[in-house]
């Protein structure tokens, strides 16, 4: 599944396991399900696109809750279509 992580480099790769460990624990996510799948790409994603592993886990956290609060505005908005 995530084969390109073979072009990383080490010091990148325990950054990354670092960050998602970090995250999963903190919002009580098992690393092996979809949604742990689903943080491990975005972890990797971050270091591809900066090509830096720097300050990772809280550039992680930010991205990945601004993305949770952007999902729950939106399925509010879905369930309260009287409030338009």
């Amino acid at each position: 599944m995530f084969h390109y992580l073979t072009t990383l480099e080490e010091g990148d790769l325990a950054a990354i396991l670092d960050a998602v460990q970090a995250w999963c624990r903190a919002h009580q996510v098992d690393i092996e399900t979809s949604e742990g799948h689903s943080v491990l790409a975005a972890a990797i994603d971050q270091v591809q696109a900066t090509g830096s592993s720097i300050d990772l886990r809280s550039t992680l956290f930010d991205f990945l809750d601004a993305r949770a609060r952007s999902i729950e505005e939106a399925s509010d908005h879905i369930r309260s279509p009287d409030q338009q």
